[in-house]
C-alpha cells in the first residue's frame, strides 16, 4: 500500500494541470500538451514517465440514433441476455 501511495502522489506532481477531480492551485487549468498518461514504478526510487494516448472518440450529440449490431446471443443458443431498458 505505501508503495501504491508514492506512485500516486509522483504521478500527481508529474501532471502540471488541473484535470477532473485533481485540481492544482498551482497549475488551474488544463493544458492540451499534456493528453497523455503518466506511467510510474519503481520501489526504493519512484520514477515517472509519460505514455501517448490514442485520440477519444467523439461524444454523439443529443438525440443521436446509435447503431445497433447483431444480437450477443445468436438464435438457438443456450445463452440469454436481458433487455436493457431506460
Amino acid at each position: 500500500m505505501t508503495a501504491h501511495a508514492r506512485w500516486m502522489y509522483a504521478s500527481a506532481l508529474a501532471r502540471t494541470e488541473s484535470r477532473g477531480m485533481a485540481r492544482r492551485l498551482d497549475f488551474p487549468g488544463q493544458d492540451p500538451a499534456q493528453r497523455h498518461r503518466i506511467i510510474t514504478g519503481g520501489l526504493d526510487e519512484v520514477w515517472t514517465r509519460p505514455e501517448p494516448v490514442a485520440a477519444l472518440p467523439v461524444a454523439a450529440p443529443p438525440g443521436a440514433q446509435l447503431a445497433v449490431g447483431p444480437p450477443l446471443n445468436p438464435p438457438g443458443s443456450k445463452e440469454t441476455s436481458l433487455p436493457i431498458t431506460s
